[in-house]
């Protein structure tokens, strides 16, 4: 695999895009920490660390460069696969190119999630599980308080009225709760509940 060559093209590609409210290059640099956590969780559970690694980089380069979730959704995996499969083709294996779209593709597709209750959970891979738990746990921790305060400011909410939603709002609350059921390992869980335990202490003191 030639790790520099899917960096550049990375860049390439990601680099310069527009995230709203995060700012310019937000896509690629959540791709490197989903990258590194998912490094970290491969490590812990004995998997493949460097394939998840590129996963973890590449994961999102399908999104729709306006955020249209309505729009977007889940497609944004599927889409990231096929560019991933023309783009970066002649910088890894076939093995490689299959194990790491099929991570990108099915990184939304978490079977722990509300959205598979009573229905039938699709049987993945733990390397994609990995890319599943990274991407979730990437917004929370430190950087969690960064979108936090973003997105305040995006929609121009007060203080007082960032710091109420974050600490007594039903819509938090309901989407930590389904976050932290949508995890796939017990390590993954730990850590989630670490991170929220910087942001509720982060929070506190204000």
């Amino acid at each position: 695999m030639e790790i520099a060559a899917i960096k550049n093209l990375a860049y390439e590609i990601m680099g310069n895009k527009e995230e709203v409210p995060h700012g310019e290059g937000y896509r690629l640099a959540h791709g490197y920490r989903v990258g590194g956590i998912a490094e970290w969780l491969a490590h812990e559970l004995g998997e493949n660390d460097e394939l998840v690694f590129i996963a973890g980089v590449l994961h999102d380069i399908g999104k729709d460069k306006n955020q249209n979730l309505e729009s977007d959704g889940v497609r944004h995996g599927p889409r990231g696969a096929e560019i991933i499969r023309k783009q970066f083709i002649h910088y890894m294996s076939i093995n490689e190119l299959e194990r790491i779209t099929n991570m990108v593709e099915n990184h939304n597709a978490r079977p722990k999630s509300k959205w598979f209750i009573d229905k039938e959970k699709p049987v993945l891979p733990a390397e994609v599980l990995i890319i599943q738990d990274a991407d979730l746990l990437d917004h929370f921790g430190e950087e969690g308080i960064n979108i936090t305060l973003n997105w305040g400011r995006f929609f121009k909410k007060s203080r007082e009225q960032i710091l109420k939603e974050w600490k007594y709002g039903e819509r938090t609350q309901r989407m930590h709760e389904e976050v932290r059921r949508s995890l796939n390992f017990e390590v993954s869980v730990v850590e989630f509940d670490r991170r929220i335990k910087i942001m509720q202490d982060f929070f506190a003191k204000f």
